[in-house]
């Protein structure tokens, strides 16, 4: 129905978190192949999504993706790797997202880190509350400078 609207089509931003974030990343896509103006895809937490394919596809549609990763949550690394290898052949956790950002609980963002790096300051997952969408918020407010948190929304 947008399509057929003949108005000026808005840029199209997609997010979500969890399994809202994995919905986001396929629904980016099949927006994008609709023919709609998808211009970003804002993944939170997001356990992974896609085959090789999808990847090659998300690749070429254009649409910039941005996925978070709290250091210790450990949705975002399902499904492990051991079944990953087995259908995207890549050590990389995330291999269609062009930002990657990392945070640690001391308010430290790493962007687009390595696979190794990540695996080796992965948390032990402790408190349900790493993978709650306020502990993402708080810890991007975090990586935010102080002389800027202040415009940040409360």
């Amino acid at each position: 129905s947008i399509q057929k609207s003949g108005r000026k089509q808005n840029p199209i931003f997609v997010t979500g978190h969890s399994l809202g974030g994995a919905v986001a990343t396929l629904t980016a896509l099949g927006l994008k192949i609709a023919r709609l103006p998808v211009k970003a895809l804002y993944a939170h937490a997001p356990p992974r999504v896609g085959d090789l394919a999808f990847r090659t596809s998300f690749l070429r549609s254009g649409i910039k993706s941005f996925r978070t990763i709290n250091q210790r949550d450990p949705i975002p690394v399902f499904p492990p790797d051991i079944i990953v290898r087995r259908v995207i052949p890549t050590p990389y956790v995330d291999s269609f997202t062009q930002t990657l950002a990392f945070l640690a609980p001391n308010g430290r963002i790493r962007l687009n880190p390595n696979a190794d790096l990540m695996k080796r300051e992965r948390a032990p997952f402790l408190n349900p509350m790493d993978h709650d969408v306020a502990t993402y918020v708080s810890r991007l407010r975090l990586g935010v400078p102080k002389k800027l948190r202040s415009r940040l929304p409360k």
